[in-house]
C-alpha cells in the first residue's frame, strides 16, 4: 500500500483503542468481474493499517473485531496491517480471518469465548506477545506459520494447527511467561516450544503434529 492519506481515531465505549489509517491500495483483477471491470491493475482507497494503542489492560482497551453475523468470507477478513502495542480481540458469532503477513503488533491476540479466529497468511499474528484462547473458542492456523511469545488456552478451547507451524516462547515473550494449554491441541504440522515452559493438560488425541522442544524450554504433560 502507498502511504496512508488519512487517520481516524477508533473509539470503543469512550476509549480510543486504535488509529485506523486509510490510503491508496492496488489489486490485480485476473478474471473478468461483474459490470465493466476487466483484467488489469486497479487502485482503490481503503483501510491499509490499524495501529493498536497500548493502554492499561482491561476489557475496554483492546480493539474488538466482530463480523456481526456476516457469512461472506471476504467481509470477515482483515487484510489491513496490524501494528502497535495494543491488544486485539476476535469476537462474535462468525469466524474472524487475519490475512496480512506484514502484521507487526506486539500486544496480545485474544480469541473471545465462543468466538473463532483463522490465519489467512503466514505472519498474520505478527509479533504478538501472547495468544489467549478463551473458553469454547476455536483457532485455526490454516496451514500458516505463526510465532507468539506465549500461549494461554482455557478449558474448552481448540487450537488446530491444520498443517501449519506454531512457535511459542521467543523474544516476543518479554516477561518470560510460562504457557498453558488447558484446551484441545489438534491437527498436523509443527509445534515448536522455545525458551519457555509449556504445561499441557488433557489427552489431545487429535494432535498429530511434530513437537519440538528447543533451547531451554520444557514441556510438562498431565493427563
Amino acid at each position: 500500500a502507498l502511504a496512508p492519506t488519512s487517520t481516524v481515531a477508533v473509539n470503543q465505549k469512550g476509549t480510543q483503542v486504535a488509529n485506523a489509517k486509510y490510503g491508496i491500495d492496488a489489486y490485480v483483477e485476473t478474471g473478468e468481474a461483474a459490470g465493466s471491470y476487466k483484467n488489469g491493475l486497479y487502485a482503490v482507497v481503503g483501510l491499509t493499517e490499524i495501529e493498536l494503542l497500548e493502554k492499561e489492560e482491561n476489557a475496554n482497551n483492546a480493539l474488538r473485531l466482530n463480523a456481526f453475523g456476516e457469512i461472506d468470507e471476504d467481509a470477515r477478513t482483515l487484510t489491513a496491517k496490524l501494528t502497535g502495542d495494543g491488544d486485539v480481540v476476535a469476537t462474535g458469532d462468525q469466524e474472524i480471518i487475519l490475512k496480512n503477513g506484514n502484521n507487526s503488533h506486539t500486544g496480545k491476540t485474544i480469541v473471545d469465548a465462543n468466538a473463532a479466529l483463522k490465519t489467512g497468511s503466514s505472519g498474520s499474528l505478527g509479533a504478538t506477545s501472547e495468544l489467549v484462547l478463551q473458553a469454547n473458542s476455536n483457532t485455526d492456523l490454516n496451514g500458516q506459520q505463526e510465532t507468539v511469545g506465549a500461549l494461554t488456552a482455557a478449558a474448552g478451547s481448540v487450537l488446530d494447527l491444520n498443517g501449519g507451524a506454531l512457535t511459542i516462547g521467543t523474544v516476543q515473550n518479554t516477561g518470560n511467561k510460562d504457557s498453558y494449554s488447558n484446551g484441545s491441541l489438534k491437527g498436523s504440522g509443527t509445534l515448536n516450544v522455545e525458551d519457555t515452559n509449556l504445561y499441557v493438560y488433557g489427552a489431545n488425541n487429535d494432535l498429530s503434529a511434530a513437537v519440538n522442544n528447543n533451547g531451554t524450554s520444557q514441556i510438562f504433560v498431565e493427563q
